[in-house]
């Protein structure tokens, strides 16, 4: 298990304060902090576009961590999110595609293979990068 990966939930914890009762738990389970309390999270922010610039942020710092020197935090953010929004029963790689980085794109790409994809979310992950502005900072 790498060093970062062992520290992650209290990382989350600081990111993601919102998140601060799940990751209270006395022997936090990640992956399912991860998968559960944060995929609601992540929902409940695309949801609301009122809080996009939220949203923004929490994917910036997925984006920093998929690309990590940990490679266990790697997995966790390839199972977690990317395989996530690939799967059937959850819908999600259209309305998540315009807040994710090119690491977090590339995530999905790469798992990709593994799933039964519409034709739309096909086309969406052939689509080329895309830059977009970088300020996460909060809009009112």
């Amino acid at each position: 298990m790498g060093q970062r990966y062992k520290t992650i939930v209290i990382e989350l914890a600081e990111r993601v304060p919102e998140l601060v009762a799940a990751c209270r738990v006395e022997r936090p389970l990640t992956y399912i902090i991860f998968e559960g309390d944060l995929i609601l999270f992540l929902i409940e922010l695309i949801q609301n576009p009122s809080k996009h610039w939220r949203l923004r942020e929490v994917m910036a710092w997925l984006e920093e961590l998929i690309v990590d020197a940990d490679s266990d935090v790697r997995d966790l953010i390839g199972i977690s999110f990317c395989e996530w929004v690939l799967s059937d029963n959850a819908p999600y790689l259209s309305p998540f595609w315009p807040f994710m980085g090119e690491n977090l794109r590339q995530g999905c790409r790469n798992d990709a293979a593994n799933f039964r994809l519409s034709e739309s979310n096909q086309r969406l992950l052939k689509q080329p990068v895309k830059r977009r502005p970088t300020n996460v900072h909060k809009n009112k």
